[in-house]
């Protein structure tokens, strides 16, 4: 499979950049177990929902693409 192109909004960028300029996140650990997300963590959830939102497999996104707010990666399944 190929990868393809795919835009996200500038709201979205914003986003990431935020995500990326707030951590990193404290991780609260009780007995010895993390009660909190790491901010790699929190950021590849937001890549997962826009993964789902577009149609990609967020584990393959490279980039940039053809602006700022494009990037390539795999798409799902069934996704032309």
């Amino acid at each position: 499979m190929e990868r393809k192109e795919f835009c996200m909004t500038q709201e979205e960028m914003d986003e990431i950049i935020r995500l990326n300029k707030e951590g990193p996140f404290p991780c609260i650990q009780i007995a010895g177990i993390d009660m909190g997300q790491s901010m790699q963590s929190i950021i590849n959830d937001y890549w997962e929902g826009l993964g789902k939102k577009y149609g990609f497999i967020p584990r393959t996104v490279t980039g940039p693409g053809s602006t700022k707010l494009h990037f390539l990666a795999l798409p799902t399944k069934g996704v032309s």
